[in-house]
């Protein structure tokens, strides 16, 4: 059966960052390397799906850190996709250590874009799969996080999209958006968990104007090209780094 795939993955020190943490944006590489993994042993993979003009978008992730992921040589995780929700098509990650505690999960929610018309696609997958076998980790539907006014933000800086940021359906890699946070804020904190919102794709030589706001220890970053908002998220943070 193939409602779940687990694989094992070795992590190698560029993945950290510069306090041998795994950077938010590796977790969500790792997250979409098995997803990838598994839709082509679904038969909805990338090769499956850019025949028909099809591909897969991720509209929002979230990412909940049990415990910070620090010193791994290899990490496991476990997917499987959970039952449709209209156009959604949610899917959780585990991240377990070797011996298999787990340490983060992920929830992404995915859609079908047809490349010709932009438009979202609602085929019968997974028909042959019992969804209901895989138990949610998270309990709730992961709500869409509400949008801060841009007069209350603040700038911080403003970035061209380059061509190593872009992956194989030529647009800024998702998991850029995390790079982005860490540039802007530097944290010395550990961070608990992550939302992030893809609003619309963003293309090579796109430059993006970086916003953005604190409340305790919540951090959010706003990406807008011009006057128009193209991803945002938000970071909340635990404990200091350099107390554990």
């Amino acid at each position: 059966m193939n409602e779940k795939l687990n694989k094992t993955f070795t992590i190698t020190n560029n993945l950290y960052d510069t306090n041998d943490i795994l950077k938010p944006s590796s977790v969500f590489d790792l997250s979409q390397e098995i997803s990838g993994d598994h839709a082509n042993l679904l038969k909805c993979g990338f090769n499956e799906f850019i025949a028909q003009d099809l591909i897969w978008v991720v509209v929002r992730n979230y990412l909940e850190i049990i415990e910070p992921i620090k010193f791994h040589s290899k990490l496991k995780l476990e997917t499987y996709p959970l039952p449709t929700r209209f156009v959604e098509y949610p899917r959780e990650v585990k991240y377990f250590d070797e011996g298999g505690k787990l340490l983060a999960v992920s929830k992404s929610i995915w859609m079908i874009l047809n490349v010709k018309n932009f438009e979202i696609q609602t085929p019968h997958l997974f028909d042959n799969l019992d969804l209901n076998l895989n138990e949610p980790y998270f309990k709730t539907r992961i709500k869409k996080l509400p949008i801060i006014k841009k007069e209350n933000l603040i700038h911080s800086k403003n970035v061209e999209v380059t061509f190593s940021m872009l992956d194989h359906n030529g647009h800024l890699n998702n998991t850029r958006y995390l790079d982005m946070f860490l540039d802007v804020f530097e944290p010395d904190n550990y961070i608990k968990s992550v939302q992030v919102e893809y609003v619309k794709q963003s293309f090579l030589r796109d430059v993006l104007s970086l916003y953005k706001y604190e409340d305790g220890e919540d951090k959010y970053l706003y990406g807008y090209k011009d006057d128009e908002l193209r991803f945002y998220m938000k970071v909340t943070f635990g404990g200091k780094i350099n107390e554990n």
